[in-house]
């Protein structure tokens, strides 16, 4: 159904069946200030398994917003770093007899749609599901959108019903100094010592290995590659 602007920036093509404002700002003035409305494909449908689809855009938009995670990231401000802050989980900390462990408490009295209360036995559920090939309730799908953002876990389990354990094959902390050793060690890894070498030629700024030698940037979209060496 045509949206009706009373003062449209431009004349609508004869073959629309509708004019929507080409101005964000127009489109706002038709709603509440405090109301934007966004409109795209990234679903969680048809699926019915709730694992968004349409790849980092539906987890952005639909996965993230729509399902409870056990931490978030603290939007609250924006001068000021990002820290993590409790979803479903209320608490998170390291085992003191190995740095690989995490223990995570599940909260009390959380329900899902259906009245179920929430267990930790329902996240390792959802662990597996992504995680686990050989789990009867096993989904590629959710693998798919999964695997990619928990490569570091190996391991996950249930201490009752309010305790889970998560275990990674290195050491993970929250803290912004040993964030940043660990991001030095990783980058050292896989950039500086990599087994082999991928350059992306395009406009964005990128991590490149101090053995790349003769790299010039791209300035154009259609500028032909050039030849690099390493050191």
């Amino acid at each position: 159904e045509p949206c009706h602007n009373p003062n449209p920036p431009r004349p609508a093509p004869p073959h629309a069946a509708a004019a929507l404002p080409w101005d964000i700002t127009q489109a706002q003035a038709q709603s509440p200030a405090t109301t934007l409305r966004v409109g795209m494909t990234a679903a969680a449908v048809p699926l019915s398994n709730g694992v968004p689809d349409q790849g980092a855009e539906g987890h952005r938009f639909m996965g993230i917003t729509l399902y409870d995670p056990l931490a978030r990231w603290d939007l609250t401000k924006f001068d000021t770093p990002v820290d993590i802050r409790p979803g479903l989980a209320t608490a998170w900390r390291v085992d003191p007899n190995n740095d690989k462990r995490w223990i995570i408490t599940i909260p009390q009295g959380v329900k899902f749609h259906d009245g179920k209360t929430l267990t930790a036995e329902d996240v390792v559920f959802s662990y597996d599901r992504a995680l686990k090939n050989d789990a009867p309730h096993y989904d590629p799908r959710a693998a798919a959108q999964a695997r990619i953002r928990m490569p570091t876990i190996t391991g996950w389990s249930a201490e009752g019903p309010n305790t889970l354990i998560i275990e990674t094959r290195i050491d993970a902390t929250f803290e912004p100094a040993a964030q940043t050793r660990l991001l030095g060690q990783l980058h050292s890894k896989v950039v500086d010592d990599a087994l082999f070498l991928f350059v992306a030629h395009d406009l964005n700024p990128r991590a490149m290995s101090r053995r790349v030698q003769g790299f010039v940037q791209a300035q154009s979209w259609f500028q032909d590659l050039n030849p690099i060496r390493l050191q």
